[in-house]
């Protein structure tokens, strides 16, 4: 079973315009409403591409629990705890393939909630399942949150991706998580503008397992300190990602670790989980707005 944990999720709100223009007003030409947060995002691509998977999260007022409900017609399963405040509504707003997106903070989590939350985690922690730890951290939960949860999933002898950026990443590669994906700029903020072999081997020496960086519209690299598959042994390999006409690359990380775990849950070796991730990614990045690639998009651009 493949779980993941959204933090911090939200409505995002998409909305097509003719123009951006600062100091006037634009009327859209179409909107749309999806569920969002990175580990949600994750949970809805596994669900276009058939995989079973189970989603966790914190919701807020209303909002939340519209938020539940979009999910659940999705056909999602989820075990959601509800919290003070409400849930965050994320706006982006794209004319052609450029947009603008503002987040929201979301709602303040007190220790009680977050005890409460840990305890469900522990209790679903069962060994051979893999958990996608997705997202910010909100206000209320320490930087090291994540690092304390790999510890405990991992004792229980689960398999953890990390999908987070700035501190909330630097204490969880300490506890040696079997995947973090950080995109390119998350890397480069954390270790400094190094070539891509040295950022790789930044992330091994820290504690990861396995390290694969997402490089947008030019694929990723990934590194195990190993790689025994490699031509030349030891080394960083690269997956190119198909050549498209980008629309939006909103979810589009999410659906390259979507596709990676998939693919990592069923045994496939390294390589080709990020040749499929890819496809997911870029299947996405063709999509209007908040829109998620299907299995026939992942397909046809896998073949590529």
């Amino acid at each position: 079973m493949i779980y993941t944990l959204t933090l911090n999720p939200a409505i995002d709100l998409a909305l097509t315009v003719p123009t951006i223009a600062m100091n006037s007003v634009s009327r859209a030409t179409s909107s749309r409403e999806d569920a969002g947060g990175k580990g949600f995002n994750v949970s809805r691509m596994l669900n276009n591409l058939g995989c079973n998977n189970i989603a966790l999260g914190m919701i807020a007022g209303a909002n939340g629990q519209k938020l539940k409900a979009m999910l659940a017609c999705e056909g999602i399963a989820t075990r959601l705890l509800e919290v003070e405040g409400e849930t965050r509504i994320n706006v982006s707003i794209a004319q052609g393939s450029e947009h603008i997106k503002v987040n929201d903070t979301g709602p303040s989590i007190c220790q009680l909630d977050l005890a409460r939350l840990t305890e469900l985690v522990s209790q679903r922690a069962k060994a051979g399942d893999w958990w996608v730890l997705a997202g910010n951290l909100p206000a209320g939960v320490p930087t090291d949150y994540y690092a304390r949860l790999v510890r405990r999933l991992k004792a229980a002898g689960c398999k953890v991706v990390v999908d987070t950026s700035g501190e909330a990443l630097r204490h969880a590669l300490v506890t040696q998580p079997n995947v973090v994906k950080p995109n390119i700029d998350e890397a480069k903020a954390l270790f400094g503008d190094l070539p891509l072999e040295q950022l790789c081997q930044c992330f091994i020496e820290q504690g990861a397992e396995t390290v694969v960086i997402s490089l947008g519209a030019d694929g990723a690299v990934f590194f195990d300190g190993a790689s025994h598959d490699a031509p030349n042994g030891n080394a960083v390999q690269k997956v190119a990602a198909p050549k498209i006409t980008e629309r939006s690359a909103i979810a589009a990380g999410d659906s390259f670790v979507a596709g990676l775990v998939s693919q990592l849950e069923s045994g496939q070796p390294l390589k080709k989980a990020c040749q499929f991730a890819a496809a997911c990614g870029t299947a996405t990045a063709a999509q209007p707005g908040t829109m998620l690639g299907s299995m026939a998009d992942v397909e046809y651009l896998l073949a590529k």
